[in-house]
């Protein structure tokens, strides 16, 4: 049985246009102690007819008792060198995933497709290292998925990479 829904630290974005909260047909994955947000269409609290794709990967510490620590963004914190602090581009409508192959010993963060811009979808696939701290390492740009698509789903079955279904364009 699954217990009452209780409230956690709350997602808002900072940045250019103002404050507010969302990440709309963003793309969310758990690993170790953290959950890492990606993406998403963010409206401004300020200027509420703006709305934008975003770069953005939003990371936050899972404590022992399921809630959730404060979000920090990794675009606006200090990034060091090395280090994934935002996607390669933005994107809304994308899936991730975070998966470690049973004989690695690194896990990775796995993006794959989405919108890029307009209703114009990619059908490009990106990975990027779990460090041992909870930071993502350098982006590698992965296989062209068969078709643009986005709003699909994705799958690890004996350690290959599914992505079925979605919108194709």
């Amino acid at each position: 049985n699954i217990g009452a829904w209780q409230s956690t630290t709350p997602l808002l974005f900072s940045g250019p246009i103002g404050g507010g909260a969302g990440a709309h047909d963003s793309a969310a994955a758990a690993y170790g102690n953290h959950v890492y947000l990606t993406g998403g269409e963010y409206s401004s609290a300020t200027i509420t007819a703006i709305l934008s794709f975003r770069n953005r990967i939003k990371r936050a510490t899972i404590n022992p008792d399921g809630s959730l620590g404060n979000w920090l963004d990794l675009g606006i914190a200090l990034c060091p060198i090395g280090q994934s602090c935002i996607l390669p581009f933005g994107l809304q409508d994308h899936k991730v995933l975070i998966y470690k192959h049973p004989s690695g010993t690194t896990p990775y963060l796995y993006i794959t497709g989405g919108i890029v811009s307009g209703p114009t979808a990619t059908d490009d696939t990106w990975y990027a290292p779990v460090n041992p701290d909870g930071s993502l390492g350098t982006w590698i740009q992965g296989p062209d998925l068969d078709q643009r698509r986005h709003g699909h789903d994705v799958a690890i079955v004996n350690n290959k990479l599914y992505v079925y279904g979605g919108t194709f364009n």
